[in-house]
């Protein structure tokens, strides 16, 4: 096996775990709420709070997909979207006021924080996705 392909494994291996870190690890301290008894808590704004995980994944996946040249423009494009999201809602909020308590939040506010995570996170879930198929097709194709 050559040392590219043995790489292109790696990446994807390590950059599909790294960018379903935020997600799996939300679910399972909600599900760890109700087995101990204190009731069903879901953070969702964990996603965000783990970012440089989800980050340090697309870096890798995006190093994956650009050596494997398979799954580029799905890896990509969600990699961008992401950023796009994410950087708008840190726009939106300090443009607000709300991020440095200027302003109270509001139902507006509320709603589109929700909205920009639920997204962020379905985009992480389907880079993840296409992490776990680019690993999938990497061993199919190059074993």
């Amino acid at each position: 096996m050559s040392r590219k392909i043995l790489l292109e494994k790696i990446l994807a291996i390590a950059g599909s775990a790294l960018m379903l870190v935020p997600v799996c690890f939300t679910v399972f301290i909600s599900f760890m709420g109700i087995i101990s008894g204190s009731g069903y808590n879901f953070d969702y704004l964990l996603p965000a709070e783990l970012f440089p995980f989800a980050l340090a994944g697309m870096i890798l996946l995006i190093l994956a997909a650009f050596f494997a040249k398979t799954f580029r423009r799905a890896i990509f494009g969600c990699s961008g979207a992401i950023a796009v999201i994410f950087i708008a809602g840190i726009i939106y909020l300090q443009v607000s006021g709300v991020a440095s308590g200027a302003t109270e939040p509001t139902a507006l506010t509320i709603g589109l924080t929700i909205a920009l995570m639920a997204v962020y996170s379905l985009l992480t879930v389907l880079i993840g996705i296409f992490g776990i198929l680019l690993t999938i097709k990497t061993f199919k194709n190059k074993a």
